[in-house]
């Protein structure tokens, strides 16, 4: 291999690695802030003794996947994970104390809620090389169902809210995991 086939090589790898550098500092900033503030949830508009669950299925139902969300009465949300689990049983076994250790240290897991009247809206961290933080609003239908309507990410404010429906519903769950974290005062 010449001389100037080496150098063009080496030229080459070092722009990647810088360029990969750079890339990293500019992903990796400083996570953002949640804007909402932490209010007690003393409406009694949905049931707090379990957590949510949502099924994201492919179009013809034959593959689901379920997303849970604990929410708790001093206003943080706890989204515990995507199972592929069937049915709510198998993944109550999964849902333990080594999970929820696991789960507790993830910063985007982590969010605040707020019920007003019939509406519910959620702030939490989007995982995107940092925290972004992004807004969801929804509809209480009962005290075991809420529809996610809407969503906003804060890193994109050209999208607005992006129309969406996700449906939760209601799982009784004891124990419920500790909502006590570092990331939100």
């Amino acid at each position: 291999m010449s001389n100037f086939m080496i150098h063009r090589l080496t030229t080459s790898f070092c722009l990647l690695f810088l360029l990969s550098l750079v890339s990293c500092f500019l992903v990796t900033g400083k996570d953002e802030e949640l804007t909402m503030d932490r209010k007690i949830n003393s409406s009694k508009k949905l049931r707090l003794d379990g957590y949510y669950i949502r099924s994201i299925c492919n179009d013809s139902k034959a593959l689901c996947n379920y997303q849970t969300l604990f929410l708790f009465e001093s206003g943080i949300t706890l989204w515990s994970g995507t199972f592929d689990e069937n049915g709510t049983s198998n993944i109550n076994k999964k849902l333990n104390q080594s999970y929820f250790n696991k789960v507790h240290k993830i910063k985007f897991n982590w969010g605040l809620y707020q019920i007003l009247g019939d509406s519910i809206i959620f702030e939490q961290w989007y995982h995107g090389g940092k925290n972004y933080a992004y807004t969801s609003l929804g509809v209480i239908l009962n005290d075991t169902t809420f529809v996610i309507t809407g969503s906003k990410r804060s890193h994109r404010p050209k999208e607005g809210f992006k129309k969406i429906n996700e449906i939760y519903h209601f799982v009784e769950f004891y124990p419920k995991p500790d909502s006590t974290t570092t990331f939100i005062d």
